[in-house]
Order: structure tokens, then sequence, then C-alpha cells
């Protein structure tokens, strides 16, 4: 059943048989859909089987099993989001340090009354402006991922209600 059984309690191993869900390339199919997660399987697989076997209890593809699916994705994109997390961080920290070297500038610029403020204060202004493009390049990445993960929802939402 899965090369990953023997860390799966019995309640797990049972659904998984039940409900034809496989371990495979450290990751849980079911049916044509891979999830990283076994609850995220079973939740689809439970979803569908509602959906095919409609009972006056779970009134088959109501607003909360169209939840239940939404939910259940994760995103494919785990490493393109955690590097638009740390590029956004380093915009942060980039900004804060060319505020504070703004600032620092400012108190170094009044010993020397030959430089003019500008030139004292430009790094620090430069730097926290470029590093706001960063936290923007960071947050854009992020919308794109979203963006996918959302159509693939929709996409999935779309088939199912035209298997209805």
């Amino acid at each position: 059943m899965s090369s990953n059984s023997q860390s799966q309690n019995p309640e797990q191993i049972e659904a998984m048989a039940r409900y034809s869900i496989t371990y495979e390339d450290g990751r849980y199919k079911c049916g044509q859909y891979w999830y990283e997660e076994l609850q995220d399987a079973i939740n689809f697989a439970k979803s569908e089987e509602d959906r095919k076997n409609p009972t006056s209890d779970n009134k088959a593809y109501s607003e909360n099993a169209i939840h239940h699916v939404i939910t259940s994705f994760h995103t494919k994109y785990g490493s393109a989001k955690a590097i638009s997390f740390f590029i956004s961080f380093l915009g942060w920290v980039g900004f804060v340090g060319g505020i504070i070297a703004a600032i620092i500038g400012i108190n170094k610029g009044s010993r020397y009354d030959q430089m003019p403020y500008m030139v004292i204060l430009l790094p620090g202004i430069i730097t926290a402006i470029s590093s706001l493009f960063l936290v923007a390049a960071g947050q854009v990445v992020r919308a794109l991922v979203d963006n996918a993960n959302h159509t693939r929802e929709i996409l999935h939402i779309i088939k199912n209600r035209l298997e209805r």
C-alpha cells in the first residue's frame, strides 16, 4: 500500500485502504490528484464520495462540500512562496537599514559642514527606496502563486460540477 505505512497509525492506514490512497515519492495520491498531507487526500476522497452518493445528510455538492474541496488544496509552489517571503523580508531589512543609515548620515553630517546634507543622506535614501522595490517584488511573486493555486481550485470545482 505505502512505503510510509510504518509511520501511519491504524486509522490512517484503514482510511488509505478505504479511499484507495497511495503514498508515492513522498506525497499522497488519491485518484489523479497529489497531496502533501494525508488528511487532505482523505478530505478530497470523502467529498468525492459525498458527491457521488447523495443522502439527505450530505446534500451532494452543497456549499459545505465546495468549501471542503477548496480547503483541501495545498500549494504546489511551496518553494516560490518561501522565496517570495525571503525576498520581502530582505526588502524590509534593507528599508530599515536605509532609514537608519540616513539618520546616522544626518548626525555625522552636522559635524562636517563642508559636505552637503544630500550627499550624506543619499545612500540611505536610495537603499530604503530600492528595498521597497524588493518588498514589492516578493509580494508580486506571492500574488502569482496565490493566483495559480486559486485557478487550480476553480478548475477542480468546475470539473466536479460538469461531472454531476
